[in-house]
């Protein structure tokens, strides 16, 4: 944990606070003992801090994600059977949304495709309409089967999916 979060002192005031000054490191260079370690500021003096500092800085300067929306083109399905043989109303972005199966309700599966993950992709998957979770198959680096029972015909299918 110790050496991602040094990586990540190294790496964010030359990368993501690049005309950030950091107002909370000790404006006096050496004012710190020399087993910590020093932090620059894109400036023109190098300041020493301690750990403590350094994380108080990174911790009250990064913002706070409460929520993702995939903005990216929708997902296609294909190779549905059961009430997911028809499909419509695709809805959502590239790895998560929602479609409608308008077949005979009862045991279906769909393969919903998705864009490359570099091993596969994590996903859930829910009946709306019916409430019913929905299991996960089969997963590839471009797709995953998903499998549930439809309860009437034109029920809600969502998912959301994370590549890994």
């Amino acid at each position: 944990m110790r050496k991602l979060l040094w990586l990540l002192v190294l790496l964010l005031p030359s990368v993501a606070f690049e005309q950030t000054k950091f107002n909370q490191i000790p404006t006096q260079p050496g004012s710190v003992s020399s087993t910590d370690r020093t932090v620059d500021d894109n400036g023109t003096t190098t300041y020493m801090a301690t750990f403590a500092q350094v994380l108080t800085f990174i911790e009250s300067n990064l913002p706070t994600v409460t929520y993702l929306i995939d903005t990216g083109t929708t997902f296609t399905v294909s190779s549905g059977t059961g009430a997911c043989a028809s499909t419509s109303t695709l809805k959502g972005g590239s790895a998560n949304g929602e479609f409608l199966c308008t077949g005979t309700a009862g045991a279906s599966t769909i393969v919903v495709n998705l864009p490359t993950a570099p091993n596969g992709w994590a996903c859930w998957a829910n009946d709306d309409t019916s409430t019913t979770a929905w299991g996960t198959g089969s997963s590839t680096t471009t797709s995953i089967k998903l499998s549930g029972t439809i309860a009437t015909t034109g029920d809600k299918v969502t998912f959301g999916c994370t590549g890994h």
